[in-house]
């Protein structure tokens, strides 16, 4: 598997620092494979990883999930 960084990539990697979480560190490459996108999430010595299909991402489905990943991180 594979992955790469696309212009959609940077968009929502600022889309999540900006209006969703600010203090997060957030990497986002594309898969190679399946087109998925992932997200490398980090707050402090906290991460996960969502990952979400190119269909979420066109459709707007993308945010409730990576906040829901954003809330069990913190909340673990």
């Amino acid at each position: 598997m594979g992955t790469t960084q696309t212009p959609k990539c940077l968009w929502i990697e600022n889309v999540v620092k900006q209006e969703i979480a600010p203090a997060v560190e957030v990497e986002c490459r594309k898969d190679f494979d399946t087109k998925d996108y992932i997200l490398w999430l980090t707050i402090g010595s906290k991460s996960t990883r969502v990952r979400f299909t190119t269909e979420a991402y066109e459709d707007d489905r993308w945010r409730p999930v990576v906040q829901g990943a954003l809330e069990d991180l913190n909340s673990s």
